[in-house]
C-alpha cells in the first residue's frame, strides 16, 4: 500500500511538454520549430500527433496548454490528434515502435 492516493504521482514522474517536443523532433529528425509549425505535411503532422498522444498520456496538462506548446490554435486539434495517434499506435506496429522509442528518449532509457 502506498502512502498517497492512486491518482497521485510523486514529483519527477511527469514529462515536461518541452521535453516531449524535443524528443519527438529528435527521433524523427525534424526541427522543433517545424514540429510545432503550421505545416500539414504528413512528415510533420503525424509526428506532431504522436507528440500530442504522448503529452496526453504522460502529463496532467490540459489540452489547451498542450495545444499552445505545440503551436496549435485550438485544443480540439489536440483531442483529435491524440485520438488518431492512439488508434495508429494500437493497430500499426511501426508506430508502436515509434511511440516506445520516443518514450525511452524522454525517460532517458535510449
Amino acid at each position: 500500500m502506498t502512502p498517497w492516493p492512486s491518482w497521485y504521482r510523486p514529483p519527477g514522474t511527469f514529462a515536461p511538454l518541452a521535453k516531449i517536443v524535443f524528443a519527438t523532433s529528435l527521433y524523427f529528425g525534424i526541427h522543433p520549430y517545424t514540429l510545432c509549425g503550421p505545416s500539414r505535411k504528413r512528415a510533420y503532422a503525424w509526428p506532431r500527433q504522436l507528440a500530442m498522444h504522448i503529452a496526453r498520456t504522460t502529463t496532467t496538462k490540459s489540452t489547451p496548454l498542450i495545444a499552445t506548446a505545440l503551436g496549435l490554435k485550438d485544443h480540439s486539434t489536440v483531442v483529435y490528434g491524440a485520438r488518431e495517434a492512439e488508434i495508429r499506435v494500437k493497430i500499426d506496429e511501426e508506430w508502436a515502435r515509434h511511440d516506445r522509442a520516443i518514450r525511452n528518449i524522454i525517460w532517458g532509457r535510449g
